[in-house]
């Protein structure tokens, strides 16, 4: 999934991963896809278990020169906040599924439901079964 991602977006300029075992690991493969290291890897405490307005917090504290996040964690966290940006109804994010949501704001404060919309879901038995 990460080469997957890699052929579809240009390099991330900042990774953010609960610090769940099993997200930082699935972040430090995405890293190396992407050419970085794993201390190119940010950690964030909120993201552990979080709900999406926490993960939205989260984002909108992000610096303004990161353009493109990755972003891993855990569900139901992750299914419920790709639903805020979609438009059709996601049952569920399964391990290592992929959601993209783009926005056009210049300041990440800015960043939400209002401004943003999902226009990419994929998930690894689309590709492999």
């Amino acid at each position: 999934m990460a080469q997957l991602l890699r052929q579809q977006i240009k390099p991330p300029v900042r990774l953010l991963s609960s610090p769940a075992v099993r997200a930082f690991t699935t972040a430090k493969y995405f890293a190396k896809a992407f050419v970085l290291k794993g201390k190119d890897i940010e950690t964030d405490e909120r993201l552990y278990l979080a709900e999406p307005e926490t993960i939205l917090q989260v984002l909108r504290q992000t610096d303004n020169e990161h353009e493109t996040l990755l972003v891993f964690g855990h569900n139901p966290g992750y299914t419920q906040l790709a639903n805020l940006f979609s438009e059709a109804f996601i049952d569920n994010v399964p391990t290592c599924g992929m959601f993209e949501v783009q926005s056009e704001v210049d300041d990440w404060s800015d960043f939400g439901q209002e401004t943003a919309k999902l226009v990419r879901f994929q998930y690894p038995k689309q590709y492999f079964t």
